[in-house]
């Protein structure tokens, strides 16, 4: 998804006449990362769990439930 998003910007930046499209930028980036966090909530594992994971395998259930927040505030910021 980012890498089209990406791709999109960059032929938009390519192939028009004005600075709009760099305007965008980060516009598209904060999509992007929205999309990645708000997915992931619907996933097995959000993306602050599986960074956890990475530091503690055996996350307990208080840290799962405390993750899911961070997810949760982390979307609402790239809102």
């Amino acid at each position: 998804m980012l890498t089209l998003m990406v791709a999109l910007l960059v032929s938009l930046v390519l192939f028009s006449e004005t600075s709009t499209a760099l305007k965008l930028y980060p516009v598209m980036i904060n999509l992007s990362l929205f999309t990645v966090f708000v997915m992931s909530l619907y996933a097995k594992e959000s993306v602050v769990e599986k960074l956890a994971k990475l530091r503690e395998p055996d996350l307990p259930a208080e840290g799962i439930a405390y993750t899911r927040k961070v997810t949760i505030a982390w979307s609402v910021f790239f809102f």
